[in-house]
């Protein structure tokens, strides 16, 4: 009998009956428990909260109300038409309380208010209040939206379809309005304007296409066309010459080997093998040059003027590593204000006679401690831990039970979600990408996914073991 959670397995279904004979105090305990899950699943409030949610998670992932105002020439508020009754729904329907039951919803909650106290001791207040307020009020808000409202199975199979669906729109919008600044795509006049953001949001999304193209129980024209779909997004990944992207690939790559059993690792490192001897048929010479940059030396760039830019990108990147560390350690507590690290590199270049970036840290991590400080960073970085633990116990725990097409499909999912969190904090150790939603989207996803999973395992718990 499974432990998993550390309650024995009373019932195997996701709704299962409830006649069992009930002799033990545990056992009337256990039907309370059911009954008070059965109560919020069919709540009318939680289940339009739930269809809200889908939609939501469709506009946030695609930035629909962007590409919208880029067709039409004009704002249609479609993410306040959307945003507003979902926050009326998330607070009436309980989202709250049942995000918060969870480790790494508290810490994003105190990544949040680290953030807003940080306003106080900013260098520019008003910058900083701007951008924690769009953190509180748009990207953090998708975790109440999914961890609130997304509560069985049957719904997070739904949800991991819509984010699929999600990612052939990302794709497709690649292809269709992407434009190109020196020779590296972006997706002009969105928050994705940049080829690196870019890059990183099609590390998060295309991971729901593998789910769809590995999934048995799929079709074959679905799977095949998932695959098709999913191979062009990794050679637009490609066309953005994103090097914090490459290194995530290569390092996802890894990660997917050393998960995999036996005799799948065999066939994933075939797979690779092939797609690493076409790329250099297939990706412009331009690009090659610049991901072959990473290890020159800029006295080796003198000739070439693609490879003196790119070498000149990649040491000013490392002198903002620099400056973003001492920033750190001379602001530890509070850091310099959210988005205010640019400006304190500037002035301070400037002070001793140099130039100075003025750019932002490029690094994830660097951007929380030296714009926030060391707290929120602990706050940040434990709840990208918490979110690995759960996909990881999920991951093992369907490994080990029966091979149903069932416990086959959550191990997958957990699978998939795992490559999306690795992908991108890869890359995000190249970008400044703290303050967007991408993370505690991906914790939400996790807390949904163990917590629906619990509940078909062993669906008598009264209070899930949280991780």
């Amino acid at each position: 009998m499974t432990e998993m959670y550390g309650t024995p397995q009373v019932a195997a279904s996701e709704f299962g009956a409830e006649d069992y004979l009930v002799t033990t105090p545990q056992a009337a305990s256990q039907v309370r428990s059911r009954r008070r899950w059965l109560a919020q699943v069919n709540s009318p409030l939680r289940v339009i909260g739930y269809y809200f949610a889908l939609v939501y998670t469709f506009i946030i992932f695609t930035q629909l109300h962007q590409l919208l105002i880029m067709a039409v020439g004009a704002d249609t508020h479609l993410l306040i038409i959307v945003g507003v009754p979902m926050i009326v729904l998330v607070l009436s329907g309980g989202g709250v309380r049942r995000t918060l039951r969870w480790p790494a919803a508290q810490y994003w909650v105190g990544f949040s208010l680290a953030m807003l106290v940080a306003v106080a001791f900013s260098s520019w207040r008003g910058e900083s209040l701007a951008i924690t307020f769009r953190w509180l009020r748009v990207e953090v808000l998708i975790l109440f939206v999914i961890a609130g409202c997304v509560l069985t199975w049957s719904e997070v199979r739904n949800l991991m379809t819509v984010l699929a669906v999600a990612a052939v729109v990302d794709v497709l919008a690649g292809r269709a309005i992407a434009g190109q600044v020196a020779g590296r795509f972006e997706l002009t006049g969105t928050t994705m304007s940049d080829p690196n953001d870019f890059a990183a949001h099609l590390i998060v999304v295309l991971p729901f296409l593998l789910l769809v193209a590995i999934g048995s129980w799929r079709s074959i024209f679905t799977r095949t066309a998932a695959a098709g779909v999913l191979l062009y997004g990794v050679f637009l990944i490609l066309l953005t010459g994103s090097r914090g992207a490459l290194a995530a690939i290569a390092i996802t790559v890894l990660f997917c080997i050393w998960k995999l059993r036996p005799g799948q690792k065999v066939l994933a490192a075939s797979i690779v093998i092939i797609l690493a001897c076409l790329t250099p048929i297939i990706v412009p010479q331009n690009i090659l040059t610049r991901f072959s940059t990473t290890f020159r030396s800029a006295d080796s760039a003198d000739q070439d003027p693609d490879v003196a830019r790119a070498v000149e990108s990649r040491e000013g990147r490392t002198y903002l590593l620099k400056e973003s560390i001492l920033a750190t350690l001379s602001h530890p507590l509070f850091g310099v204000g959210a988005g205010q690290f640019q400006n304190y590199e500037g002035r301070r270049a400037r002070e001793s006679g140099l130039h100075g970036s003025w750019h932002e840290t490029h690094n994830s991590l660097t951007q929380v401690s030296s714009e926030l400080g060391i707290p929120a960073l602990l706050f940040f970085l434990a709840a990208i831990i918490a979110t690995y633990r759960m996909l990881d116990e999920v991951y093992r725990e369907a490994g080990k039970r029966p091979r149903t097409q069932e416990n086959q499909q959550i191990r997958a999912t957990a699978f998939c979600l795992l490559i999306s969190l690795v992908g991108f904090c890869v890359a995000s150790l190249f970008l400044t990408l703290a303050y967007r939603f991408y993370l505690p989207a991906l914790s939400a996803q996790a807390i949904v996914l163990y917590r629906a999973v619990q509940r078909k395992w062993i669906p008598t718990v009264d209070e899930p073991e949280r991780v």
